[in-house]
């Protein structure tokens, strides 16, 4: 009996083991069936990379441990940690894992158009860290807010345009919302085109013919096809009314510009801000006139909510918001006190003549003097008017023309971006001041900003035009290639890959643009003006002759060597575009008419500008018999030569 029992026992343990097991896996797979899937990798994902300022963003986690709390913070681009529920509080969100290792939540992003850009023009990347309870970060995502200006266009040789970076809103013209790390074509525009610029979500093209054609953006009329679409056009829409006609162009943060041939202004797209200039906060679709500039517009520079008009004696003017002293007026303006915002075009201070070039970021705006000069204003929190200082007490700006340190002579063009300038110098130098969050300022480094103009890393020559965008900067050489700078995360640099790996996300040093090594023309908003610009030679004046005259002087007098140099129709001043010292070559003489010297000089032989030219005395050899060639030569490569027979 007791044997019978060890049997039954034996087989009835064997039987009621394999119940156990099937009951067991029947009752964890219908508790979890991808239980399995718990304390995989960690991975932060969201619906998609970027988002208007008032969008909800989809945070999801999978691949965590199940049944676990983790704190979720997200800092935004200006520091701050808020959480992830978009009440405003401060700090991180606390979720617990499903069964499966996942959790969701959703982080709105608070603000309005308007309030989204009081200062910042554009905000950035938003950092999505995840950690456990030892507060070990375990995961980590990002997302961007847009709209934002986060690409790049070239206009090419043959007078094609390019883009690469974002392609949220259709920014790129090649009929897709897609990113690109490479430069694409602009759909319809691989020739024809003399001009582009690029505003933080849209872009515009002045054609051969002088018709404007625009992409990207158009929720509030931007693109001046009669219509508003959302997200956007992505490929270029022809502009009502400006077939023809148009001279030169500018787009800003929701709104574009142009100049007529006759002199006119024109804008359209928003208007909150009366960045239109017509008195009217009513924004329009279709082009409509800027008050009282009707002619004798040079240029027209958008910023994001301001606009400024260079007149053609000099003068500058500028409207629109005023809150940091966008204007230039001397006078700060609340959007929330009437009238709100500077309705018409007023003259900027100090600055009714004498201006060769303007340039506006978001909200700051620069000028080039035709002295050499750069005068900026506007925000300065971040140090963007190179004065050596950082205001960083309300209201944040300084609402009158200050002059950037080191460059009171000596520069060529200027270009802004939303916290941060750049400079070309005559001898093809760059330059760049304000923030440096992400390497816009092309140092190496990553740091708060300078105050003051820091050279770029590698391009202390040959430069030829700077362009700048939020936070990336790019520059043409004069051997027609292009380099960029600073913010990558949507492949806005162009050199084939995208920075999103780690904070932040971003390039210090100039990098190559992908198949751009040669035969580029422009980048977007400006022109090359120098060295690549030829600068021409007004001749030498009295009492020195050209045109193969032999000048015949006393040996050992002191001869002045007067002459001019434009660019253009802009006069240059600065002694440095001049190699020196200027170069006496002995040359055998060999007749031909002369002429008689009758002037002389005396005083110091250093080179210098007075009197409306370039002055050089050349103090002669006591050679009787003797002939030489002075020569002037620029730092562009321009010489101009005279011939010298000494009595």
């Amino acid at each position: 009996m007791a044997k019978n029992r060890a049997a039954f026992s034996n087989r009835d343990r064997a039987i009621w083991f394999v119940v156990f097991l099937i009951g067991l896996a029947f009752v964890l797979g219908s508790r979890n069936p991808a239980h399995a899937a718990c304390g995989g990798s960690p991975v932060i994902v969201t619906d998609k990379p970027d988002y208007a300022p008032t969008e909800t963003v989809a945070i999801s986690g999978t691949g965590f441990n199940c049944g676990e709390a983790f704190s979720v913070l997200v800092t935004a681009p200006d520091g701050s940690t808020r959480s992830g529920d978009g009440t405003g509080a401060a700090g991180p969100d606390t979720v617990v894992t499903d069964d499966n290792g996942t959790f969701s939540l959703s982080y709105h992003l608070s603000g309005t158009l308007a309030d989204w850009s009081v200062y910042e023009g554009q905000l950035g990347i938003y950092q999505v860290e995840v950690r456990d309870g030892s507060g070990t970060v375990v995961a980590e995502g990002r997302f961007s807010d847009g709209p934002g200006s986060f690409s790049s266009c070239a206009l090419t040789a043959a007078g094609g345009v390019k883009c690469w970076g974002s392609g949220t809103y259709g920014l790129l013209g090649n009929g897709s919302f897609e990113h690109s790390a490479i430069p694409v074509d602009v759909i319809g525009l691989t020739s024809g085109v003399v001009q582009i610029t690029v505003g933080n979500i849209h872009a515009c093209a002045l054609t051969t013919a002088g018709s404007v054609k625009c992409w990207g953006a158009n929720f509030a009329g931007q693109l001046g096809n009669g219509t508003t679409t959302y997200p956007g056009i992505a490929s270029p829409v022809d502009v009502i009314g400006m077939s023809s006609g148009v001279a030169q162009i500018s787009a800003g943060g929701v709104h574009t510009c142009a100049v007529m041939t006759g002199g006119g202004a024109k804008c359209w797209g928003d208007n909150a801000f009366a960045q239109f200039g017509n008195g009217t906060f009513t924004g329009s679709a279709t082009p409509v006139d800027v008050s009282g500039l009707t002619s004798g517009v040079a240029q027209i520079s958008a910023g994001f909510w301001h606009t400024c008009a260079l007149t053609t004696v000099g003068g500058i003017k500028c409207w629109g918001r005023n809150e940091v002293g966008q204007s230039g007026n001397g006078r700060f303006t609340s959007y929330w006190t009437p009238p709100r915002a500077v309705t018409t075009p007023e003259d900027v201070t100090t600055l009714t003549s004498g201006v060769a070039h303007i340039a506006s970021g978001s909200n700051h705006t620069c000028a080039l003097t035709t002295a050499g000069a750069v005068m900026c204003w506007g925000s300065n929190g971040a140090g963007e008017l190179g004065n050596g200082t950082f205001t960083t007490t309300y209201p944040g700006g300084i609402s009158t023309p200050v002059a950037v340190q080191g460059l009171t002579s000596g520069a060529a063009q200027v270009a802004a971006g939303a916290f941060h300038t750049c400079a070309v110098a005559i001898d093809g130098g760059a330059k760049c001041w304000g923030t440096n969050r992400v390497g816009e300022l092309g140092t190496g480094t990553f740091s708060f900003g300078s105050a003051v103009p820091v050279p770029v890393y590698g391009l202390t020559s040959g430069v030829a035009q700077v362009s700048l965008a939020d936070e990336h900067t790019c520059a043409l050489t004069t051997g027609g290639g292009v380099k960029c700078w600073g913010l990558n995360y949507h492949g806005e640099l162009g050199s084939g890959m995208f920075s999103t790996t780690a904070p932040p996300y971003s390039i210090a040093t100039p990098v190559d643009v992908f198949e751009l090594n040669s035969g580029v023309a422009a980048l977007w908003d400006g022109e090359p003006i120098s060295p690549a610009r030829s600068w021409t030679f007004s001749g030498f004046y009295h009492p020195v002759e050209m045109a193969g005259v032999v000048n015949t002087v006393k040996g050992g007098s002191t001869v002045p060597i007067k002459f001019q140099v434009f660019a253009g129709a802009t006069e240059l001043t600065d002694p440095a575009i001049v190699l020196q010292p200027l170069t006496a070559t002995q040359t055998a003489c060999s007749g031909g008419t002369t002429d008689t010297v009758e002037l002389t000089a005396t005083g110091g032989t250093s080179l210098r500008y007075g009197g409306g030219h370039f002055i050089f005395n050349w103090k002669t050899p006591k050679m009787p018999g003797y002939c030489y060639t002075i020569t002037v030569a620029l730092t562009n490569g321009e010489s101009l030569s005279a011939n010298f027979e000494l009595r």
